[in-house]
């Protein structure tokens, strides 16, 4: 009886090995997400101006979605262009048919990082709308 009883426990004793290896070999790491700020612009006058979309915390990013909307009876949306470091970066204006526009964008590639050097405030997009009031 002493044997059996020797063997079954130094089976739990393997099995409770085995399952904490696979337990702590399989770590996930959480990332904090970017945080986007559309930038405000005071004091305008007719015509275009340029609406800076900048992000913070961008590093090893695969994929965008990003929407904002306005009203279009202030503004019209013309053009966006987005950092270069994101080829492929899709831009689209919807009239949402209550006098509101939505801008989406959306990019999904391999995970890229906005170094700072390379644009001080890490430029996601520059938003180009015409101002209409007068």
């Amino acid at each position: 009886m002493i044997k059996k009883n020797r063997i079954y426990s130094h089976v739990w004793l393997v099995i409770g090995y085995t399952i904490l290896i696979l337990l702590y070999s399989f770590s996930v790491n959480a990332q904090n997400a970017p945080v986007t700020t559309l930038g405000t612009v005071g004091n305008v006058i007719p015509g275009q101006v340029a609406v800076p979309v900048t992000v913070t915390g961008f590093t090893d990013i695969g994929a965008i979605s990003l929407s904002f909307d306005y009203q279009y009876g202030g503004l019209q949306f013309i053009l966006g262009i987005p950092n270069p470091l994101l080829s492929g970066f899709a831009i689209g204006d919807h009239d949402m048919g209550n006098g509101k526009h939505r801008v989406t964008m959306g990019w999904f590639g391999s995970g890229v990082s906005l170094p700072v050097a390379v644009l001080p405030t890490q430029d996601l997009l520059q938003a180009k709308p015409l101002y209409a009031r007068a």
